[in-house]
């Protein structure tokens, strides 16, 4: 898979979410930037609790945390191109980041 392929990848996962995700309200949009990795069924459903892997140090972070996850689980099943499932750079493994600056 291409770099571009895999950008278009988590493009398609992030536009998904995003209509999902619901992160606290906050005066400043860092304050809820999240980062998430998960795994992904080939059917596109959610195969594991999503980890966070990044996220602020403000009073905020919590609610943007769980609120993230919900969304990667309400939003399944994904639709995405099959043929791009395996491999190192394949769609059962993504890393996404929530930033209403970005997603909104």
């Amino acid at each position: 898979m291409t770099q571009s392929q895999r950008a278009a990848l988590v493009g398609m996962i992030r536009d998904a979410v995003g209509r999902c995700w619901n992160p606290p309200q906050s005066p400043n949009p860092a304050d809820v930037r999240v980062v998430l990795q998960f795994r992904l069924n080939r059917d596109g459903t959610v195969q594991n609790l999503p980890t966070v892997v990044e996220r602020p140090n403000s009073p905020y972070a919590a609610a943007a945390a769980d609120s993230a996850q919900r969304a990667v689980y309400v939003c399944a099943p994904y639709q995405l191109p099959a043929e791009l499932y395996d491999g190192p750079d394949g769609w059962q493994e993504m890393r996404v980041t929530f930033d209403p600056r970005e997603m909104f």
